[in-house]
């Protein structure tokens, strides 16, 4: 090539420059392919991460709205026994020491 630029005289014809820039976007274009690879892979990655997240999620939420049901239930129960308590301290005496002979 060096020859041939010297015997053609291509440096008056921008040959060089020509071909300069064809190596340059050759470069260029390696570059852009290893970084979409990389995206790709990247995206592959975050893909499974999402999904994982999503499945932890999905467990998160059947956990919490047992947590919630058992809440309720135990609110039921604790106005149950507040009921009971109340109505026991309001018994007269002669009624408190019969249930206590029980």
């Amino acid at each position: 090539l060096d020859q041939m630029i010297k015997r053609w005289r291509l440096e008056d014809t921008g040959f060089v420059s020509l071909y300069s820039s064809c190596k340059a976007m050759q470069s260029n274009l390696r570059l852009t392919r290893d970084e979409a690879n990389a995206a790709v892979a990247e995206l592959a990655h975050v893909k499974t991460v999402a999904s994982e997240a999503t499945s932890n999620l999905k467990t998160a939420n059947k956990a919490l709205n047992q947590v919630w049901e058992e809440n309720a239930s135990l609110k039921v129960e604790r106005k149950k026994l507040a009921r009971e308590i109340k109505a026991y301290v309001n018994r007269t005496e002669q009624e408190k020491q019969t249930e206590i002979e029980r």
